[in-house]
């Protein structure tokens, strides 16, 4: 379904009652009721003068009678892109009595992402982004508070974006990976969106949540289970309708209430025999924080560390796998790496195990030292980040191409519109990561915040480093060890193969449009 379109022009039926007005004045001045014919004739050129200075609102795409256009939901890339092409850099529709003002091009995107005072992050995920887990107060029997957003990023920064909590982390990390991948066996054949998935949920788990879920396999499958259940329970209906009772919201508040158990079970247990472990559960509750606290702060940094990262996680390896001149790029530089860093630069050294050196390198040389995987990231989230961000307009003032939007509207943009503009990138749906080498630069000579993938401006993803250092580890671990394929599900190898568009309609992870397996074998 094809939203019809109507566009909103208060000035135009201000002239048309002006036009009226002056025309009734001129009979009367003409038919000798002048003192009538002066009153007219001033309140017309009022209203017109009035309606030269006053634009018009911008054009308004209208959906379903009620809940407005359902397709911001359905097939939200398309929906957005779409019109964004009629009807230029803003247009509003509806969600049931929401407001929301949809954005392009480079100044709205700086001011978008620039403001602070009158845009509101939290609120504009609020209301309008499913999924995201959330146990109320009434459910667990509690009356404390939940901790707010500044204290959310104040344990999120603790946790996940101090060199030395990194750095203490990374054997372990680096542990779990590979002890993960040799469960995979000399040969066989992968959905990476759910395997490389699986490494994605045991390093976030490691870092973000505590030992005792993370080492045990049953309670890993359980949260991962989990996830996947708050995921399908979120969508139209549970978002614009949170009260009616339908099975998505029963499915996405069984798994959030499950979740919570499991992480307060783990909590109460160690509270009560007193023991400790060197995790960010610990850290919470060493920090004084309540069980409530701590099990939301769990449940909330699990949701935001997995769903980008396992599928960035999963898209870096087959576009890198499936490419063989980078495939070689990459391992060259990890073994120059390892010469560099283990072996200071002898070059003479024959590594034997490329797996177990890389399991030696110290956190530096994983952020520092791999600019042509970096580049092979960047790359990637530059061509999955292709959702909808979200705000809440909080303060009057804030005007985005000669319109001033209404206090309380949300407002949306998608990184879409920058990364796949050919202004900022040549040819912005092939995977070239040289376009970021000298002298391109592509996502520094375009338009102003052309590269989005970490956020930009007032709100940088707080968890950029983590999310980066896994993604790198999971690439690097996989290619030192194996040798992939695209193939199909019984394995046969699809020789020349291309592989699928992402599904940018998907309102929370890009999955490919159709499914894609690995062949792999052991090297």
């Amino acid at each position: 379904m094809k939203s019809s379109t109507s566009v909103l022009s208060f000035p135009f039926a201000v002239e048309t009652a002006t036009t009226s007005i002056l025309i009734a004045a001129f009979a009367l001045l003409i038919t000798g009721v002048t003192p009538i014919a002066v009153i007219l004739g001033a309140a017309g050129a009022t209203l017109l003068y009035f309606a030269s200075v006053v634009r018009s609102g911008p054009p308004k795409v209208t959906g379903f009678p009620i809940v407005g256009a359902v397709d911001f939901f359905t097939r939200r890339y398309d929906f957005l892109t779409e019109n964004r092409r009629k009807y230029g850099n803003i247009f509003e529709f509806n969600l049931l009595q929401h407001r929301v003002f949809a954005l392009g091009g480079a100044s709205a995107r700086v001011q978008y992402f620039s403001n602070h005072t009158q845009l509101n992050f939290t609120e504009g995920y609020k209301v309008l982004f499913g999924g995201v887990p959330v146990v109320t107060k009434e459910a667990v029997g509690t009356a404390e508070a939940p901790a707010n957003m500044p204290q959310f990023n104040k344990r999120l920064l603790a946790l996940i974006a101090k060199k030395e909590r990194l750095a203490e982390g990374l054997p372990v990390m680096l542990s779990d990976i590979s002890k993960e991948m040799a469960k995979w066996g000399r040969e066989g054949v992968m959905d990476p969106f759910v395997d490389v998935y699986g490494l994605v949920f045991k390093l976030t788990c490691r870092m973000l949540g505590c030992r005792e879920i993370a080492e045990d396999e049953g309670k890993i499958a359980h949260l991962t289970k989990l996830y996947w259940d708050m995921e399908a329970g979120s969508g139209v209906l549970p978002v614009l309708f949170p009260w009616f009772p339908s099975q998505a919201k029963k499915r996405h508040e069984a798994a959030s209430m499950e979740l919570f158990k499991l992480v307060i079970g783990v909590i109460e247990t160690r509270r009560a025999l007193g023991t400790k472990e060197n995790d960010a559960v610990q850290f919470l509750m060493d920090s004084g924080d309540s069980n409530v606290d701590i099990a939301q702060f769990v449940m909330g940094s699990l949701f935001a560390g997995i769903i980008n990262t396992g599928i960035n996680s999963a898209w870096l390896l087959l576009q890198v796998a499936q490419k063989p001149v980078w495939r070689e790029r990459v391992l060259g530089e990890l073994r120059d790496l390892v010469i560099r860093y283990n072996y200071n630069g002898d070059e003479t050294v024959q590594i034997t195990s490329l797996n177990e050196e890389l399991t030696k390198l110290p956190l530096d040389s994983w952020e520092d030292g791999l600019p042509v995987l970096e580049k092979c990231l960047r790359e990637v989230v530059r061509m999955t980040l292709t959702g909808a961000t979200l705000r809440r307009v909080m303060a009057k003032g804030f005007v985005v191409d000669g319109y001033e939007l209404p206090l309380g509207s949300f407002v949306t943009y998608s990184p879409g519109d920058a990364h796949f503009n050919p202004q900022n990138y040549s040819r912005p749906f092939d995977f070239d990561p040289e376009r970021y080498d000298p002298p391109r630069l592509e996502d520094k000579n375009g338009e102003p915040f052309a590269f989005l993938g970490w956020g930009a401006g007032r709100h940088p993803c707080l968890g950029m480093r983590f999310a980066k250092l896994e993604m790198k580890i999971i690439c690097a671990l996989a290619l030192a060890n194996y040798e992939f394929a695209v193939a199909d599900a019984n394995g046969k190898v699809l020789v020349g193969a291309e592989l699928p568009e992402p599904n940018r309609n998907n309102i929370h992870t890009q999955r490919p449009a159709k499914p894609v397996y690995m062949r792999y074998n052991k090297i």
